[in-house]
């Protein structure tokens, strides 16, 4: 596992978040979206992927 890699691999998007809420909820980005594709890393190895089940 390579953690330098995998950090360069994550994906952050800021979004509004839905549902209900203070004031500020539909006026400013309060939640965070992180994603990591585990099967196209190349910080992690063919055998750390197979524990994830998705392949």
């Amino acid at each position: 596992m390579d953690l330098d890699k995998i950090k360069s691999e994550l994906s952050y998007k800021a979004v509004r978040s839905s549902g209900a809420g203070g004031q500020n909820v539909n006026k400013v980005s309060s939640k965070v979206i992180l994603t990591f594709d585990i099967l196209q890393s190349n910080g992690l190895s063919n055998s750390e992927k197979s524990y994830s089940n998705l392949n």
